[in-house]
């Protein structure tokens, strides 16, 4: 087993300890990083059930989709976690990712724009 997998099985010991929410982000992000987009997706939506406004969970979720090409889904959830976060400046920068993938060049910038404006030094 490489490291990715081993670090998914022990977020697995992890989860069956706690009902926090940052375990199951972790083991998603690195199914996300070994490729297992669906179960990273699935992992996501587990918890998002109880935590649906929680805009690290949902900017997770949205990058997996963004790597399979579900731009339209991916950006929705990356405005839900900018609308909860409005100060986060990666939210919208991504959610511009999204609409450029998708042709909608003048929205991409609009929100380009905005995380300059947000975070002028990044």
């Amino acid at each position: 087993l490489n490291e990715l997998e081993l670090a998914t099985q022990s977020f697995d010991r992890a989860i069956e300890l706690t009902t926090k929410w940052e375990p199951v982000a972790a083991k998603a992000e690195a199914l996300a990083k070994l490729g297992d987009y669906d179960a990273a997706i699935e992992a996501f939506d587990d918890v998002l059930d109880n935590q649906s406004d929680c805009p690290t969970l949902n900017f997770g979720k949205a990058n997996c989709l963004y790597d399979v090409g579900e731009f339209v889904d991916a950006m929705e959830l990356y405005e839900k976690a900018f609308l909860v976060d409005p100060e986060n400046d990666t939210y919208i920068a991504s959610k511009g990712n999204c609409l450029v993938q998708m042709g909608m060049l003048n929205p991409a910038l609009n929100c380009f724009q905005k995380a300059i404006d947000l975070n002028p030094n990044d």
